[in-house]
């Protein structure tokens, strides 16, 4: 056997390749969602709850942000997480990036209901639930979302600790502006 001492010798061959063109995707910005701001209706998040609608998509979409329309927040300040699962057949079944955390108090709930995640570069394909949930220790704690009193509406909740999720009349007023694939 003969030994090279770790040398490796190469031959250079040329080779001819046809010429690649690469386009950049074309996309269009569409809010898809609820954005009831009729406040007469509200549905309370106590802690341990999660709540949130379905997003109807029939694309891929690059999430840029969430809003929603609070009503109301009964305490000072809360921690709450916002996460967006990937929806099957009408069934949430996992989360498509790791929960995101925000605590916010009275005053800037008032002014901010736009969360800003183009950093995150989250993409969805297909249908998509957007929650919240609340996740404050004091039990007094609650936030008000907004809802639609549209019957044709729904959103879906569930304790924390269960798995199974509910559908009820009356959807969240959330919604998510998004970049659609053309």
């Amino acid at each position: 056997m003969k030994q090279n001492n770790g040398n490796v010798n190469l031959e250079t061959r040329v080779y001819g390749l046809a010429e690649v063109v690469v386009r950049p995707k074309k996309m269009r910005q569409k809010t898809l969602g609820i954005i009831s701001k009729a406040s007469r209706m509200a549905l309370p998040l106590i802690p341990g709850l999660e709540a949130g609608i379905q997003i109807k998509n029939k694309n891929i979409a690059h999430i840029k942000e969430i809003h929603c329309n609070i009503a109301e927040l009964t305490c000072d300040s809360i921690l709450f997480r916002i996460t967006i699962y990937k929806v099957v057949k009408n069934i949430p079944v996992e989360s498509i990036v790791a929960p995101i955390y925000v605590s916010l108090s009275k005053q800037e709930i008032k002014e901010k209901k736009v969360f800003d995640f183009r950093h995150l570069d989250i993409v969805a394909e297909g249908d998509f639930l957007v929650t919240f949930s609340n996740i404050t220790t004091s039990g007094s704690c609650s936030i008000f979302f907004c809802v639609s009193p549209s019957l044709s509406t729904k959103h879906y909740r569930r304790r924390l600790w269960e798995e199974n999720w509910i559908a009820e009349p009356a959807g969240m007023s959330i919604s998510v502006l998004v970049d659609i694939e053309k």
